[in-house]
């Protein structure tokens, strides 16, 4: 079970919802953003058994703050990664992949390896939703195969072969 919203970490009953989901077996994960993320509320997550919480980076700094609506989400996001990393929950980082923020893929990719971030994977942008603004800003067809190209060298670059972070393959890879 993946809680999602808005904000999951508004849900004053959230730890004891993932303590009686893992309690009876089931896998929970969260894909939220750092924003209440302290280190007292990954501590009660890690408690209640939590096994996982993604957070966003749709590039780097400037970039990611700008699509996401909020300056300084990009420092707050790379904080959440470390405090997700030191109470011992796989943080899990996901990019929204378009026209806008292509050429700083891979630059977040190195980024979620060197925070030792547990999973990296990327999607295209599907412009509905919030992403409709974006519609103009699609990834075209062969701009998109070169990119993947890049992403799988990088990928299997020797620097990647010791990473501690999981690389996605979707079907595209």
């Amino acid at each position: 079970i993946s809680f999602t919203g808005g904000d999951p970490l508004l849900r004053q009953e959230l730890s004891d919802l993932i303590k009686h989901a893992t309690d009876n077996g089931v896998a929970v994960g969260i894909l939220g953003n750092p924003n209440l993320l302290t280190h007292e509320v990954a501590s009660k997550l890690k408690d209640a058994g939590i096994a996982r919480y993604q957070v966003s980076l749709d590039g780097m700094g400037k970039t990611h703050d700008r699509l996401r609506g909020r300056r300084g989400l990009f420092q707050d996001t790379l904080g959440a990664i470390e405090t997700l990393n030191d109470v011992g929950i796989r943080s899990v980082v996901m990019f929204t992949v378009s026209g806008v923020n292509a050429s700083e893929l891979i630059d977040v990719i190195r980024l979620a390896s060197e925070k030792k971030v547990s999973a990296f994977d990327f999607a295209r942008l599907v412009p509905i939703g919030s992403g409709a603004q974006l519609k103009g800003k699609l990834i075209r067809p062969l701009e998109y195969r070169g990119l993947l190209l890049k992403v799988l060298d990088e990928y299997n670059s020797p620097i990647r072969e010791g990473s501690q972070t999981r690389f996605g393959r979707k079907d595209h890879l």
